[in-house]
């Protein structure tokens, strides 16, 4: 399988993790832990946190079937990359303020994938 498509695939594939990341914050924020059967229903009531629980698994099965073709020490760098959607994704969608520090950290991460991938 060609490179960049694999690297395109993971690409697409931490993308859906970090989606998936801000479902389950926004199904935090009516989550309540009760250590009955009835708590563990409850979870399964939470559309939002189905859904984040979904894609999660969903990028993780992506990632492994990728892992058949391009080395661990090439494709797991790039899951780095949900540091730059889960920034982007919190600001847009959870309204959470961005700071200069979290962008040069985004771009410290940018600089080391790359290096790291090359």
């Amino acid at each position: 399988m060609n490179t960049l498509f694999i690297i395109i695939l993971m690409l697409i594939s931490t993308c859906i993790g970090s989606v998936g990341s801000i479902f389950l914050k926004k199904g935090a924020e009516h989550f309540h832990i009760r250590l009955n059967f009835k708590g563990i229903i409850n979870i399964f009531k939470n559309w939002k946190i189905i859904l984040g629980l979904v894609l999660y698994a969903l990028s993780t099965v992506a990632f492994i079937y990728l892992l058949r073709f391009e080395e661990l020490s090439m494709l797991y760098p790039i899951t780095s990359i949900s540091y730059i959607f889960i920034t982007i994704f919190s600001a847009i969608f959870l309204k959470e303020h961005i700071n200069k520090y979290k962008v040069l950290g985004v771009i410290l991460i940018v600089v080391g994938v790359v290096f790291v991938t090359l």
